[in-house]
């Protein structure tokens, strides 16, 4: 058996440990890093979602305190034009008419309202959900670190492995040569 052709074999098996070995480093730090950063990416979205859902929030309180005074003065309005009743039935057409105008302006701003709230509702119960990924998402995080450290050292491993056996294996194969060459 030439020892020549068993050497070259191992050679490419230190190269391909030496080149596992490698990527391996370089995946451990490059992929924990990049979710990291879309970790980041969420939690400030998240962030951004939450201020606009509080101002949201406000504004909506806001509205909600003018609808308030605008019931206090539409039922002062109602029962002012409610006495105003008099024999004259054009007269009372024209108060009943106002009477519906208001009415019905209440109640468009009510039901305006009402939808913002129910819109709010939703966008609180994304929020919910997101929150929850987030911490989904950083409980990830946490392991890819515990992942990339193992990789880490795996590939440390596997570069010295192969570095080292193709160096020696390229010396022997080199002596081989050196004693084939030396032959009669």
């Amino acid at each position: 058996m030439d020892l020549s052709s068993l050497f070259a074999g191992v050679d490419n098996l230190f190269k391909f440990l030496f080149i596992g070995g490698l990527v391996m480093l370089m995946t451990s730090m490059f992929y924990p890093l990049q979710k990291e950063q879309e970790l980041e990416i969420e939690i400030n979205n998240y962030n951004k979602e939450v201020k606009l859902l509080n101002r949201e929030l406000s504004e909506l309180k806001e509205e909600i305190a003018k609808l308030n005074h605008s019931a206090i003065q539409t039922e002062s309005n109602l029962e002012a034009l409610s006495k105003l009743h008099s024999t004259n039935k054009a007269k009372d057409l024209i108060i009943s008419a106002k009477i519906k105008g208001i009415k019905d302006e209440f109640k468009s701003n009510y039901d305006t309202l009402y939808k913002k709230k129910q819109t709010t509702e939703v966008k609180e119960i994304i929020l919910e959900f997101n929150k929850s990924k987030i911490v989904l998402l950083h409980k990830y995080a946490n392991s890819y670190d515990s992942y990339a450290s193992k990789l880490t050292y795996w590939g440390i491993a596997f570069m010295f492995i192969g570095l080292l056996g193709w160096v020696i294996s390229t010396i022997n194969v080199e002596r081989l040569k050196i004693k084939e060459l030396k032959k009669p």
